[in-house]
Formats: C-alpha cells, sequence, structure tokens
C-alpha cells in the first residue's frame, strides 16, 4: 500500500474562541456558530493513518441504485460514502440546498462584501476582502474545501457556498465535499484528504472494530489567525465593509428597557450555546463526560420531601458535542438569557414541594377534626 503524502493546512478545525484580543471578529465567530456547518468546522475526532490511507488507496466511484457511491476496503470491510450519507454524518440540512448561482449574482455578492479585485473572474484573492470577510472565507477554504494548495486563492464554488451562507440561502454543502471526493479518485498525486470527515464515516460503518493506535495528525487553526487577518494586503486599501444585517445577533429589548424580566414576558432568544473555553484537539472520541453541580442549601431549608420526590443534592451538567460545556450554577438550563437558572429550578422545586408538604398536613388536621366531631355526633348504643 503506497504511503499518501499529508496536507496539514487542509480540513484543518476551525478557531471559533472569542477573546479580548479579537473583538473585532466577535460577531463573524458568532454567525459561524449559529450556522448549519458549526459541527463540520470544529468536530476533532481520532484520525487513524492506516485506516484513511487503506480507504484512499481502494476508493473507487460505484452506482448502487441509480445513486452515486464510493466505495473502499478498510480493515477487510466493505464501506460506503453517498452525499446522503455524507450530510446525515456532518448534519448538514442541505437536501434541498443549491450548488451553483449565475455569475452575474456571484460578482454582486462579492462586491457586496467589499472586494476590491477584478470582478471579471470567478477565482477571486481572499487579501482583498477586510478582516472579517477575510476570516470568513480563510476558515470555509482551510476546513471544508477540497483545496491543498493556493490558499489565498477562493474558488467559485466556495465563494457561492459562503454567499449563500451569508444571504441565508441553503447552500449544498454535501455535494461540495462529495463531488470534491470524487475528484480526487482520478487525481494523478493522491492526498490523505478530508481526514477529519473521512474518520467519521468510518466512524459510522466500522463500529466493531479496533481503531489501529498510528493517530494521523489532526492541525487546528489556532488564535494567530486573527493578527494574519488584519494585516493590510498589498493591493487593499483598508476599507472595512461590515457584515451583511442579516448576519449579526438582532436586539430584543428597546435600549434602555429595565433589566428585570417582566413576570409575563417570553425568554430573550439568543445565539445557540458556545464555548468561551480555548480549544483543545479531542484525544478521545467518547462521548463528552458529565459533571456535577453543587447546589447551596437555603439558611432555613424546608422539611424533606418524602422519598419519592427527594430533589437530588446535585444537578448534572453534560457538556455538548465540541461545544465545551460550563459548570457553573448561574449558567441557564438552556443556555438562553432570560431562562431560569438551576439554582432558580432547585429554588422553586423546594418551594412547591414545602406547598405540598403544608397542605397535605392540613388536609390531616381536618380529617381529624371531622374524625372527632362524627364520634361527639353519633348516638350512644344501649
Amino acid at each position: 500500500m503506497a504511503v499518501l503524502d499529508s496536507c496539514p493546512k487542509h480540513n484543518m478545525v476551525a478557531y471559533l474562541e472569542k477573546s479580548e484580543g479579537n473583538e473585532e471578529f466577535h460577531d463573524i465567530i458568532d454567525f459561524l456558530k449559529r450556522s448549519s456547518i458549526h459541527f463540520a468546522l470544529t468536530v476533532s475526532p481520532i484520525v487513524s493513518t492506516t485506516f484513511v490511507e487503506q480507504f484512499w488507496t481502494s476508493a473507487k466511484s460505484k452506482t448502487i441504485n441509480n445513486v452515486r457511491h464510493i466505495t473502499a476496503k478498510v480493515a477487510g470491510k466493505s464501506v460506503s460514502i453517498s452525499e446522503a450519507s455524507i450530510r446525515s454524518d456532518l448534519r448538514f440540512d442541505d437536501a434541498d440546498g443549491i450548488d451553483t448561482l449565475p455569475n452575474q449574482a456571484i460578482f454582486n455578492a462579492i462586491q457586496q462584501m467589499g472586494y476590491e479585485g477584478d470582478l471579471t473572474v470567478l477565482t477571486f484573492n481572499k487579501a482583498l476582502f477586510s478582516p472579517q470577510w477575510r476570516f470568513l472565507f480563510h476558515t470555509i477554504n482551510h476546513c471544508l474545501s477540497s483545496k491543498s494548495t493556493s490558499w489565498d486563492q477562493i474558488p467559485t464554488n466556495i465563494a457561492t457556498a459562503v454567499i449563500c451562507l451569508t444571504s441565508n440561502q441553503k447552500y449544498n454543502f454535501s455535494k461540495l465535499i462529495f463531488d470534491g471526493m470524487l475528484r480526487h479518485l482520478d487525481a494523478k498525486k493522491k492526498f490523505v484528504m478530508y481526514p477529519r470527515f473521512i474518520s467519521i464515516f468510518l466512524g459510522k460503518q466500522l463500529v466493531d472494530v479496533s481503531v489501529p493506535l498510528d493517530h494521523f495528525p489532526v492541525n487546528t487553526l489556532t488564535s494567530k489567525v486573527f493578527s494574519f487577518m488584519v494585516k493590510k494586503g498589498k493591493h487593499f486599501s483598508g476599507k472595512v465593509t461590515p457584515l451583511f444585517a442579516s448576519m449579526l445577533v438582532q436586539p430584543t429589548q428597546d435600549e434602555g428597557a429595565s433589566s428585570e424580566r417582566p413576570s409575563e414576558a417570553l425568554p430573550t432568544p439568543s445565539p445557540a450555546p458556545t464555548s468561551e473555553v480555548p480549544y483543545e484537539p479531542q484525544t478521545d472520541s467518547s462521548p463528552a463526560q458529565t459533571s456535577e453541580v453543587p447546589i447551596e442549601h437555603q439558611p432555613n431549608p424546608s422539611p424533606r420531601p418524602s422519598p419519592t420526590n427527594t430533589i437530588p443534592a446535585s444537578i448534572p451538567e453534560t457538556s455538548g458535542d465540541n461545544l465545551g460545556g460550563h459548570s457553573s450554577s448561574d449558567k441557564s438550563l438552556s443556555g438562553n438569557e432570560g431562562d431560569m437558572t438551576i439554582q432558580g429550578v432547585y429554588d422553586l422545586c423546594l418551594s412547591l414541594c414545602k406547598q405540598v408538604s403544608d397542605q397535605a398536613k392540613e388536609i390531616q388536621a381536618l380529617k381529624a377534626q371531622i374524625t372527632k366531631l362524627n364520634k361527639q355526633d353519633k348516638p350512644e348504643t344501649p
């Protein structure tokens, strides 16, 4: 089996962490975290060099039931990948998404993004966008495209993908990845294409197969990407073009409104839960561990409820896929601002249990009084 070359800058893990030093990029980071491609950008499985190389050295195109597949032999077992399986495994919701746009529509959209290059050719230069747009193209180019060279050039399919993503049009990312893999089958010089994604696909099909210990290095974009993005390109004026209004988190309360939520107000919507913890590549593909969140009891605790309604002394909080779970008890249960906190839920449960206990005592007292009155009213038997 021929040893395939690796491409360290291909299929990288995105860096989407906000800090005090990258405030200029917070809006685009929030946008990508809320997007449909967030999982594909950040998932970081264990990659077996043996498995990925076995896949690419044996992969071939095959039509099954009028559907195009890429089949291969890995660990002596047959595996098959299709556009539909990519959609499922990478959590894309793009079955009815488009994959092309008219040339003029592409030029118009790129111009609205502030591009300062030639608008007569369909390959664009990343350096001729302002920093946030440059970061967006840079991330998708390195994390999702099939490219292995010429990283400053944005091909038509990536430009189309970004245009759709930023204008609320559904783009078929599954087809983008599958077509890239199909083209790679006929390449004269192969490299380890999509190692992160291939590992996800194989993991879904080789569930009973032991994974070799020869781990392929998965490369991750780092915080240095921001300092690189703010550098002014040689032929760029430095003009900053803001993101589209539809890409930003929309405010839900009038400016100056009271910070206290009215009792009948609806919860304030917010972006999907995100992690503010610095990214660390995963070394284990097992589910995230749960953590216990201690709950402080009230100074004067209520009577202990009955065994069937015992309230736990702590509430476990499970972290999600690559989102970085928070263990602080002041986080809301759903992650949305305005939702009830864990402490609030606990206090509410204590209050309800106390009410039930007090009502049960009142009922018992009433029953005792009724029994006593019945005995007094009942005539004595001669």
